[in-house]
């Protein structure tokens, strides 16, 4: 308990620092020359207003806010903050209200970028809020204050941590980007700096393709969807450390193309657009096996290719086990049910799309 009290002691020492902040309400927000809602009233903030918050008051509030376009009702909880405008506007303000956000806009005036910053102040970071750090192209650490900030060999922690993190501003929520005509161009979301989406639109209006990224060991591996215009999957693809799948798919949204490949082993189909298999082609690490078929669904060619060493084993031919070896349930020994294949002399790998 005296270590706590200790730090929350020696926060407002630190300062909270000036941070720029657009008015969200679209009513405008009430400046007042106390921390008060009684207090009299200085001006009124319009919306999508600069202010930037000097200091915190720690005095808590929780305002009920109605949508006038939705009549929905929210509860909005934060606390009065100082702040300061054009125009020499000073005062205090209900923070809840606030948006750490930038702005762009071409040159006609309609607007090219929207995004917010996370608001993440001292004394949360130091109680176990969690940063996102980027510390490679595609690597992040979940940073907070007792894990520390590893900065030119030394590790850092508590405010320095902190400092540290903050000196460039954090993306969160959602970023926005449009084309010059006012319609989505894309889309990104974050979660305290982790990117963990984004959608593209084209200038008709219509998605044309959705990112999504998951964490796996620090690294953020990607699953990229495809969309035709009329709204159905185009394509999937998507990687993993231990290979990568992709998916086609033709308009109708019957399957066109499946794959999935890892080290050296994998397999990949061709369809017909009624839905039936018109290729079919295994790899593993010694062998690879190759099938075509006629749109009613009969085998029309096979063929087989063995790496040097069961060339040398399987000098009379091969037995293969099933019918249906894209469940992987084949087998090099000679079972009864099986059927004598014969292969071919030059072994390759097949290439995925």
């Amino acid at each position: 308990m005296k270590k706590l009290l200790a730090v929350l002691l020696f926060i407002p020492m630190v300062s909270f620092g000036q941070m720029d902040y657009y008015v969200s309400a679209k009513g405008g927000l009430n400046v007042r020359e106390a921390p008060n809602s009684k207090a009299k009233k200085v001006v009124t903030l319009l919306y999508g207003q600069k202010v930037t918050i000097d200091s915190k008051t720690g005095i808590k509030l929780i305002l009920n806010d109605t949508d006038k376009e939705t009549g929905i009702t929210k509860a909005i909880e934060g606390e009065w903050v100082e702040i300061s405008s054009i125009n020499d506007i000073k005062g205090y303000v209900f923070d809840g209200f606030l948006k750490r956000i930038i702005k762009t806009f071409y040159k006609n005036g309609q607007l090219k970028m929207e995004g917010g910053y996370a608001d993440i102040d001292s004394l949360e970071f130091l109680l176990g809020k969690v940063i996102w750090d980027r510390s490679g192209s595609n690597y992040y650490q979940a940073i907070n204050a007792e894990k520390g900030y590893a900065k030119e060999g030394k590790i850092l922690t508590g405010i320095e941590a902190y400092k540290k993190l903050t000196e460039k501003p954090i993306k969160d929520g959602k970023w926005t980007y449009y084309y010059e005509s006012g319609i989505i161009e894309k889309e990104e979301f974050y979660e305290v700096n982790l990117f963990l989406k984004e959608k593209y639109y084209s200038e008709k209006g219509f998605k044309t393709s959705e990112i999504e990224y998951h964490l796996k060991e620090g690294e953020l591996l990607p699953t990229e969807t495809k969309y035709y215009e009329n709204g159905t999957i185009k394509s999937i693809n998507s990687e993993d450390y231990e290979g990568r799948s992709y998916s086609e798919y033709y308009n109708n949204g019957n399957k066109k193309y499946v794959s999935e490949f890892g080290a050296g082993t994998g397999f990949e189909k061709y369809y017909y657009k009624n839905g039936k298999v018109k290729k079919m082609r295994i790899s593993e690490d010694d062998f690879s096996l190759i099938e075509e078929y006629s749109e009613a669904g009969k085998l029309t060619k096979e063929e087989i290719y063995l790496n040097t060493e069961l060339q040398d084993q399987f000098k009379d031919g091969i037995w293969i086990f099933g019918k249906d070896r894209i469940e992987k349930d084949y087998q090099l020994d000679a079972p009864k049910d099986g059927r004598l294949r014969y292969y071919k002399k030059n072994f390759s790998y097949p290439t995925p799309k």
